[in-house]
């Protein structure tokens, strides 16, 4: 579908708005995004699991907004499936530019440190959302941090789960002997600790990176976060995987100081093994779809982290 026909289905379907210019603003495994007249955000539906979980977003993000510190999308239309015609929510479009590595790096320290106790005011606010309200509006539950795939929610505990995709990478014959076992010591470690399991879920956004934050690159202050399509139910340490992956250690200690935690060397030791098991994923992925500079580019950086496992 093009942008005149893509224009087109709005028109459609949103009366009121211009639509004069619709341009591809960016492209996900779930939606496609599209920025309209310059002064709209629309997020196109691309599965069924996508349209969903943007039905859910509509039903949970109004609620959830004025509780929040930083600014989020404000959906102001929504729309679901019909005719062969995707999903989609509408909103205003937020200021800023994505904060990436990149510009978190070049920040000066002290407003490194704003937007990490920013993030940490931020996500005590969702992870403080009534479960029972997000349940109800049809966020899914699950205790295993990346049950979330383009076709839905994976099904089974977090040890049958972890197991499970372990067992898959370890069918590939491009893995080697010692990153494999590695990667298999670590797990049975990690699951032998009750410590790491059964905890109390909290609302996540469950994608808070470098490509949801938005700041103002004058000021390096946070604009807003965006795309909460990926919500789920879940373990809290789940939504610091990306902010420690992408801004760094340093980063986390100054989240860590403005996000109360009961033990905080347990949390950090958990981040880590998210990280290497994060990777591993992406290997598996990469293998799953047979992606030769995925698998090349994986499984270096997993035989980097195996090396000097967590600790």
């Amino acid at each position: 579908m093009d942008s005149s026909e893509i224009a087109r289905s709005l028109r459609g379907r949103v009366p009121g708005l211009a639509l004069e210019s619709v341009d591809v603003a960016g492209e996900g495994d779930y939606c496609l995004a599209l920025a309209v007249d310059d002064a709209w955000i629309f997020l196109l539906a691309k599965t069924a699991e996508a349209s969903r979980a943007l039905a859910r977003t509509a039903a949970v993000l109004p609620d959830l907004a004025p509780s929040l510190p930083l600014p989020v999308p404000r959906i102001e239309h929504a729309g679901a499936s019909a005719d062969g015609r995707p999903a989609f929510v509408g909103y205003r479009k937020l200021p800023g530019v994505e904060l990436s590595a990149e510009r978190f790096r070049v920040l000066p320290r002290a407003d490194q440190d704003r937007c990490a106790a920013d993030l940490a005011d931020f996500l005590r606010a969702v992870h403080g959302y009534p479960v029972e309200a997000a349940t109800r509006a049809g966020i899914p539950t699950c205790d295993y941090p990346f049950c979330a795939t383009e076709d839905g929610i994976s099904e089974g505990t977090a040890p049958e789960q972890y197991r499970r995709d372990l067992a898959r990478l370890l069918s590939y014959p491009e893995l080697d002997r010692a990153s494999g076992d590695a990667c298999a010591r670590l797990l049975a470690e990690y699951l032998d600790d009750p410590r790491n399991l059964g905890g109390p879920l909290v609302l996540l956004h469950n994608e808070v990176s470098q490509h949801h934050v938005l700041v103002d690159p004058e000021t390096g202050r946070i604009t807003g976060i965006i795309d909460f399509n990926g919500m789920i139910v879940g373990d809290p340490v789940r939504d610091l995987l990306y902010l420690a992956e992408e801004y760094g250690p340093a980063f986390i200690d100054t989240f860590l100081a403005h996000y109360p935690i009961a033990d905080r060397e347990r949390v950090l030791a958990k981040l880590r093994f998210l990280g290497v098991w994060h990777t591993a994923l992406r290997l598996l992925w990469a293998l799953d779809h047979r992606y030769p500079p995925g698998i090349a580019f994986r499984l270096r950086e997993l035989r980097a982290l195996v090396s000097d496992p967590p600790r």
